[in-house]
């Protein structure tokens, strides 16, 4: 009876929270608040109750109505950190302690390296999982969400506790989120994001250009440079990974993307931190164990952090 009582609350969470007023957490929530019958509550700093934000694709225009949840004795069952990767072990420390002992964490952002930071902070019961998207969005306004470009999410289970929970957590989300896949192989499945963002972030933000105009001769030798050079470093790290398919892979999203502006481009140009760190500085680093010699992603770390 108990373990039946357990997997129920696995698979009808009460509450989902988010951490965080970001523009993927914002479109996150616009999907979960649409789709599912689940209260959705983002974690906020701030002392107010509930906020409504807008989203907005081409002309359709709809309210987030989003309750807030800051009370220190209300228990976290399924929490979403789409924060900054340099935002996300400060982001879980905050909640930790409001987290239950079987609580869903996944966490969804550009780069690596914060995995590694949550896992000694986690309970043998408590289940990690990553989610990778390519959809698009930024915050015109502080409240205003755009929705950019459509595109596939992927699931992933990290720990063995995430990998038991896999099937009830996916058909959670599936129901919410569009083109939600679920995948068994975390470590390819981060990989392959982090070369998409490595062949789009760094170049869109130092060019100040659009996704799609990285598909311009003139970034093919810096491109290539940067995805071969992280490409170098994966096949080190285990990864099985063919590099035709992922250089194609990384122009099928400049297209696809063609006419959105990359979050790194973003934060650049306003002045604010980027997730370089995350991204080429995590292959630089690794690249130094392996003795591997990275000028392009070291040029370009330099260049924005």
């Amino acid at each position: 009876m108990q373990k039946e009582q357990s997997e129920t609350s696995l698979i009808e969470p009460s509450d989902i929270h988010i951490i965080g007023k970001g523009a993927i957490g914002l479109l996150l929530s616009h999907y979960l608040t649409k789709n599912t019958t689940h209260s959705v509550k983002l974690c906020l700093r701030e002392n107010q109750k509930k906020s409504i934000f807008k989203y907005q694709n081409k002309d359709l225009i709809q309210d987030i109505a989003l309750t807030h949840c800051n009370n220190p004795d209300k228990k976290i069952t399924f929490l979403i950190i789409p924060t900054k990767s340099y935002d996300v072990l400060t982001a879980f420390l905050d909640v930790k302690a409001r987290l239950t002992d079987n609580a869903v964490i996944i966490l969804c952002h550009n780069g690596m390296g914060t995995i590694e930071q949550l896992k000694p902070h986690l309970s043998n019961n408590q289940s990690l999982f990553f989610l990778t998207t390519t959809m698009g969005a930024y915050k015109s306004k502080p409240h205003h969400v755009m929705h950019t470009g459509f595109g596939t999410s992927t699931l992933g289970p990290i720990n063995q506790t995430a990998i038991n929970n896999q099937n009830p957590i996916f058909e959670v989300l599936s129901h919410c989120i569009p083109d939600l896949s679920l995948s068994n192989n975390i470590k390819t499945l981060l990989w392959n994001k982090l070369m998409i963002n490595i062949a789009i972030n760094p170049l869109s933000a130092i060019y100040n250009v659009k996704n799609g105009e990285l598909n311009q001769p003139r970034f093919a030798l810096e491109v290539f440079g940067l995805l071969h050079e992280a490409y170098l470093v994966a096949k080190k790290e285990g990864v099985d990974m063919s590099f035709s398919k992922t250089l194609a892979s990384a122009y099928t999203v400049m297209q696809a993307t063609a006419q959105n502006y990359s979050s790194m481009n973003r934060d650049h140009a306003l002045g604010n931190k980027t997730e370089i760190s995350a991204i080429s500085g995590y292959i630089v680093e690794l690249a130094k164990q392996h003795q591997i010699y990275t000028p392009n992603n070291k040029s370009v770390y330099l260049k924005l952090s």
